[in-house]
This record gives C-alpha cells, sequence and structure tokens, in this order.
C-alpha cells in the first residue's frame, strides 16, 4: 500500500509539473502576443504623430500666409483709396507717388504700359465721382502682387468695380493697372 501511495504521489507531482510548465507556457505565449500588439500601437501611434506633425506645419503656414495677407491687404485698402481720391482731386503729384514705374499719369487720365512692350498702352481716365468706395475682394499673389477689386458708388447705386493690381516696390506697394469689372 504504501507503495501505491509512493507511485500515486510520484505521479500527482509529475502532474502537477507539467501543468506549472503549460501554463508558463501559455502565459509566456500571451505576454509575447501582447508585446507584438503594443509594439504595433506604438507604431501606429507614432505615423498619427508625424501626419499630425505635417497637418501642423502645414496649418502654421497657412496661418502665417493669411495673416500676412491682411496686413498687406489694409496696407492696399488705404493705398487704393488714396489713388481714387487723387484721381478724383485730379492731384497728379500725389498719383505719381503711388504708381509703379510702368504708369504715366497724364492730363486726367492713367496710362498702364507693359514693360515687355507686348501691348499696347491702355488709357485709364480718372474717376469723375465716387460718394462711396468699398472694398469688395482681395488676393495676394505669390509674385509680390495683390489684387483687389474696390466697388465706386455713386449717389444710390454702384457705378463701378475697379480690379487694381499692386505690385511691391521696395517696402511699398504701388498701383500697377487698373480694368473695371462691370
Amino acid at each position: 500500500m504504501r507503495q501505491l501511495w509512493l507511485v500515486l504521489l510520484v505521479v500527482g507531482l509529475l502532474a502537477a509539473g507539467c501543468t506549472g510548465q503549460e501554463a508558463e507556457q501559455t502565459t509566456g505565449g500571451a505576454e509575447a502576443g501582447k508585446v507584438e500588439q503594443l509594439e504595433a500601437a506604438r507604431k501606429q501611434l507614432e505615423a498619427e504623430r508625424d501626419q499630425l506633425k505635417q497637418q501642423v506645419a502645414e496649418l502654421t503656414t497657412q496661418v502665417k500666409r493669411l495673416t500676412e495677407e491682411k496686413e498687406v491687404r489694409n496696407l492696399v485698402d488705404l493705398q487704393a483709396r488714396q489713388v481714387i481720391a487723387a484721381m478724383l482731386k485730379k492731384n497728379d503729384s500725389a498719383l505719381r507717388e503711388l504708381v509703379a514705374d510702368t504708369v504715366t499719369v497724364e492730363k486726367e487720365k492713367l496710362v498702364f504700359r507693359d514693360l515687355a512692350g507686348s501691348k499696347e498702352p491702355i488709357d485709364y481716365p480718372f474717376l469723375e465721382r465716387a460718394n462711396d468706395v468699398r472694398q469688395r475682394w482681395y488676393e495676394l499673389q505669390p509674385d509680390d502682387r495683390f489684387v483687389t477689386g474696390m466697388e465706386i458708388y455713386g449717389d444710390d447705386s454702384l457705378l463701378a468695380v475697379m480690379v487694381m493690381t499692386f505690385r511691391k516696390e521696395g517696402d511699398s506697394w504701388k498701383l500697377e493697372s487698373i480694368a473695371n469689372d462691370i
């Protein structure tokens, strides 16, 4: 009987040892799987972080461009109003200060010339009247030009929309061309 107990005890210990070994192998396999999952999650998060950094850089560039555009818009809006006021007053000397080198101020008109000489000069007569002026739209272009649409109102109606193009010359913006939108 004692031998039977001894055999049962040995079989029990062997069974317990095998079960513990299987548990260790199962636990080790689960931990390896978790490590792989965590590594994959880390790589995904790093990719998302890099993508978000790129988006932040793009948005920062866009905000900088829009801020610059707003600053230029304020300057050019004032400049455009000064051009219109000088035209209404027929103030040639003030206009000469506000126009680009390619523009000539003549008797009651501005003459716009193409530097390349490919186009005929364009005459733009001075405005006769304007009771109110309003900036309708604007656009800062990448080639250091700023284009704006200025609404010119008479007594109760819109007389014209002047499309005015300004070019940066040194530290100031100079009128380069005018065209009527309507």
